[in-house]
């Protein structure tokens, strides 16, 4: 799917475009204790969701999911980080009522292994920001249980029972197939050719 929105001539940019076309600047409404107010755009502010917007869409329609986990910080009491997880680093366990969230695990991948166990001062001030029950799973290579309060996992259903999601490019697969067969075919005979 990543090679169809890396060089399709047509499917690639179309992404693009459906990923930034919806989104632009935006103001909270409808909230009217100013305190409360503030507690949430701290949180958008510290997040800088406004400008990746464009990219998770671009990842759930590409992937046909995200799995997003918020860093949280009881002193301030807002978020203040976001991990977007790579889709082969976690684990979906459906749950049979619909309703109700799937079960995400994080299976810890070499390179985030490789960066929690980095001797470097600036990989350290990043791993501050890691609660320090999740920096220990992560060392020890253990599935890490993600909590639904601060993680989002939203899968691109086809239908209802679809809990992994479904890419937005699952319908032109076929086609792309063909059109990769054809092209090496005359690759190939360009290559005799000459």
């Amino acid at each position: 799917m990543r090679q169809i929105y890396d060089f399709d001539p047509i499917a690639g940019p179309a992404i693009d475009l459906y990923s930034d076309l919806p989104w632009s600047s935006f103001d909270i409404g409808g909230i009217s204790d100013p305190a409360i107010l503030h507690i949430y755009e701290d949180a958008l502010n510290n997040l800088k969701l406004e400008h990746y917007l464009p990219q998770i869409t671009a990842n759930y329609l590409v992937y046909g999911r995200i799995c997003l986990h918020f860093l949280f910080d009881a002193g301030p009491g807002v978020w203040t980080n976001f991990i977007l997880h790579d889709d082969d680093d976690i684990r979906i366990t459906p749950v049979p009522l619909l309703n109700e969230d799937p079960l995400v695990d994080l299976m810890p991948s070499a390179s985030l292994k490789a960066f929690i166990m980095s001797k470097d001062e600036r990989a350290g001030v990043y791993k501050d920001m890691f609660p320090g029950d999740l920096i220990d799973k992560i060392e020890r290579g253990e599935p890490i249980p993600m909590d639904n309060s601060n993680t989002l996992y939203l899968p691109r259903r086809s239908m209802a029972s679809d809990h992994l999601g479904t890419s937005m490019f699952s319908r032109i697969i076929g086609l792309i197939t063909l059109e990769r067969a054809l092209f090496n075919a005359s690759v190939s005979r360009a290559q005799r050719s000459a």
